[in-house]
């Protein structure tokens, strides 16, 4: 099936990641562990939202230079073909 732009359909997978967020002074930090991708906000949901937003630009980074598989496989990072069964912990 082709996607709406014409082009073909890219495969969905599904990346199991760890994150951890932290106040420290008046600023809520956050970081993807498994990529090391950092963001902070003034509340913890805005950490969060930020820190959402960076992995995904970073993982779609990843995609168009052709680097995702390796970088996932290096890092030992899960990926599945299904949501919410993820093959490290094998739990929903």
């Amino acid at each position: 099936m082709d996607a709406p732009n014409g082009g073909p359909k890219t495969p969905v997978a599904h990346v199991f990641l760890t994150y951890r967020l932290w106040h420290d002074d008046n600023t809520w930090l956050s970081e993807c562990i498994d990529l090391g991708v950092p963001s902070c906000g003034l509340t913890i949901d805005d950490a969060f939202d930020g820190v959402l937003d960076a992995t995904l630009v970073y993982l779609n980074t990843l995609e168009a230079i052709g680097d995702r598989e390796r970088v996932l496989a290096e890092r030992k990072i899960p990926v599945a073909a299904e949501p919410r069964v993820c093959p490290k912990c094998k739990s929903p």
